[in-house]
């Protein structure tokens, strides 16, 4: 199949050359017939009717002389003399077109037949009135009206030639606009057409070929319509196929964990318990290797109304880290939920046996109404959002470790229609440090106070102005409410 590049100069030749053919056939037909009307109404049209005019001036002249020869009298003369002299006026006046020997020719029989006719007959009858010239004068005078009449029609003969040529090449110049413009008028169907077979109809044909491989991953996009339009459909189903081959690959390996890593399945569905309803309490997790993090959150809340919540972010990735996680997330829900104070909370997890090299930033708190108390042991981002400004929580001791420390307890009044904001470092290290609060302050002002949706648009600005995410995330944001 001829490629669209081909097939749409092809056209545009043939278009170009067809208005060019036309246009160079309209012009010599225009040409031609601006010609023949410009020799009609310059010479033919002016010598026929001088040579018309010769021919009546010729017969009253001769009916003129007739009569003064049979009845001399003055009157008769004189007005036979007037029409001798019409004659001779409207012979000086008559034109012939210099276009032929034979009509030249015509020309000087018909002026001397009547210059003799004039010079032998009218002027001595005219003046002496002698009847011996009846015979005579009839004579020259039927020379002279028959060269005078083969003039007149040779000039009325080539009059009606011309008329005729000129309507040949109207006719001819009308034609050829119809012609060109049927031409043309198909050469635009021909377009409307080939654009609809060869462009249109394959790119439909496309469309729906990616609409069913989108559904059905199975469905082979096929290669069809021009080279360029099938060039695309052959690079989208090598796309397809990579795709098919990537998420082949995706489901052997979660059929792997879930098959040969229970363990790891066990670790996941238990800190996912930490996601439960809690009033005014969203959470977002996010692990950067598999499914396992050591990120968590926690959250939940005692029968007086004190909301109690935690993050934490122990150090390394992979089912390590998410075995220290799931055993500090049981020593602080535990505490949480026995109303131990969120300093005592953090001491409870750093007397646990911490292996060699490893640690845990947490952030321990407890919301009610609007006065949090809470413990920070070292984490990186804690803040209070509110709609005129932001503020930064500072940590109360050194990170959780086998090496000690001491932590302290802090109170903070949380605003109304504020929120506080707890997040791991692995949202910070995805930007510069400043651009979390900021984007934090703006998320909470945008969202209007609906912590679900603040939350969903801090993640969503981060993830799309972020260089990259390279550790686990996690983030929780705890609404202030009227004090119990």
């Amino acid at each position: 199949m001829l490629s669209l590049r081909t097939w749409s100069r092809g056209l545009s030749i043939a278009s170009a050359a067809l208005i060019v053919v036309c246009a160079g056939l309209l012009a010599a037909d225009e040409l031609e017939a601006r010609r023949t009307r410009a020799l009609l109404d310059e010479q033919w049209e002016p010598a026929v009717l001088s040579q018309m005019t010769l021919q009546r001036a010729e017969l009253r002249a001769i009916t003129a002389v007739q009569a003064s020869i049979d009845h001399h009298a003055p009157a008769q003369v004189a007005r036979a003399n007037a029409d001798v002299q019409e004659l001779g006026r409207a012979l000086r006046r008559s034109t012939v077109p210099g276009t032929s020997s034979a009509l030249d020719a015509l020309d000087r029989s018909a002026r001397a037949a009547a210059a003799s006719w004039l010079s032998t007959v009218a002027e001595p009858a005219l003046g002496r009135g002698l009847p011996r010239l009846r015979t005579e004068h009839v004579l020259l005078a039927a020379s002279m009206l028959d060269a005078s009449h083969a003039l007149g029609s040779t000039l009325d003969e080539a009059r009606t030639q011309l008329r005729d040529s000129l309507e040949h090449t109207e006719t001819l110049l009308r034609s050829t606009f119809v012609i060109e413009t049927v031409l043309l008028m198909v050469l635009l169907v021909a377009l409307l057409v080939g654009t609809e077979r060869r462009v249109l109809r394959p790119i439909r044909a496309l469309r729906d070929d990616l609409g069913r491989a989108a559904r059905e991953h199975e469905h082979v996009i096929r290669r069809q319509g021009p080279p360029e339009i099938a060039d695309v459909g052959t690079d989208a189903e090598h796309l397809r196929r990579s795709l098919v081959q990537e998420h082949d690959t995706s489901v052997q390996r979660a059929a792997a964990i879930d098959q040969r890593a229970p363990i790891t399945a066990a670790i996941r569905a238990e800190l996912d318990l930490s996601d439960r309803a809690v009033a005014g309490v969203h959470g977002f997790h996010r692990p950067i290797e598999g499914v396992i993090a050591g990120d968590w959150w926690w959250a939940g809340s005692r029968p007086d109304g004190v909301r109690m919540f935690a993050v934490a972010d122990v150090s390394g990735h992979g089912v390590t880290a998410g075995v220290m996680a799931l055993q500090t997330q049981a020593i602080v829900s535990a505490a949480l939920t026995a109303s131990v104070a969120p300093v005592d909370v953090v001491r409870l997890v750093a007397d646990r046996a911490w292996p060699s090299g490893m640690f845990a930033t947490l952030f321990v708190g407890a919301m009610d109404g609007d006065r949090l108390d809470y413990c920070s042991a070292g984490h990186p981002c804690a803040l209070v959002l509110a709609p005129e400004r932001t503020d930064e929580l500072a940590a109360t001791g050194p990170v959780v470790s086998g090496l000690g420390g001491h932590w302290r307890q802090a109170q903070v009044v949380v605003p109304t229609a504020g929120a506080c904001l707890i997040a791991t470092d692995g949202l910070l290290e995805a930007s510069d440090e400043d651009d979390v609060p900021r984007w934090a302050a703006q998320a909470w002002r945008t969202a209007g106070g609906d912590a679900a949706e603040a939350l969903q648009l801090l993640t969503a600005v981060a993830r799309e102005r972020s260089r990259t995410w390279t550790d686990d995330i996690t983030a929780l944001l705890v609404t202030a409410g009227p004090r119990t």
